[in-house]
């Protein structure tokens, strides 16, 4: 008999599955996960590893709004850590065997859009542009619905940042300065190179303000 050996971490869970099915849970340490009968083939058990610290939640939305309205973007951040790894893993995460936080961020953060849409579509957005309480209400609005939904899937939200939001041409034209600075350095010998490190300050200074 040959034992699988396995080293949780202290900002994981994992979790024994087999057949799709969890069953153990496993606390950070050293753990016995599978077995070999020598000649008789193994167990059918994987092992599934869920980060359990907290993680950010990145949330863009890209040209929000209706066909008449001017569309915007918004961005905020938001930290959120896993409550039921189970469930989690039942609800959206089955037959993956590593949860990264990129994963989690992604699983997560899935129907912000959907839900942006559908607060966006009954208030419009151009008083988000010009409103800070417009803004503070639709953060506080996407933040409990997200919770919502987070909640059915094992997830807790801690915070949520406010909606940061500018037009979306601001970001076009953002992009077509990067793509521009992209042509001519694709282009060394015709490059005009004190031109381009000024212009590639001023486009760093200005991805920078979108950021913010």
């Amino acid at each position: 008999l040959a034992c699988r050996q396995a080293s949780i971490q202290p900002w994981e869970v994992g979790l024994l599955v087999e057949r799709g099915e969890v069953r153990r849970t496993l606390p950070p340490g050293r753990h016995t996960v599978g077995f070999r009968l020598l000649g008789m083939g193994h167990n059918r058990r994987r092992l599934a590893r869920v980060r359990t610290d907290s993680f950010a939640l990145p949330l863009r939305l890209n040209r929000l709004g209706s066909e008449t309205e001017e569309p915007v973007d918004g961005l905020s951040q938001a930290t959120a850590t896993v409550a039921e790894p189970v469930a989690l893993y039942r609800s959206t995460a089955s037959g993956r065997w590593r949860l990264t936080s990129h994963q989690l961020g992604a699983i997560a953060t899935a129907n912000v859009r959907a839900i942006a849409d559908q607060i966006a579509g009954q208030d419009g957005v151009e008083a988000l542009l010009y409103e800070p309480s417009a803004s503070d209400a639709f953060t506080e609005r996407v933040a409990e619905l997200l919770e919502q939904q987070l909640k059915e899937r094992g997830v807790l939200l801690a915070d949520a940042h406010p909606f940061v939001f500018r037009p979306s041409r601001e970001t076009d034209e953002l992009l077509e300065e990067a793509l521009a600075l992209q042509r001519e350095l694709e282009q060394p010998q015709q490059a005009d190179w004190d031109g381009v490190r000024k212009r590639a300050h001023q486009f760093g200074q200005r991805a920078l303000e979108l950021e913010m």
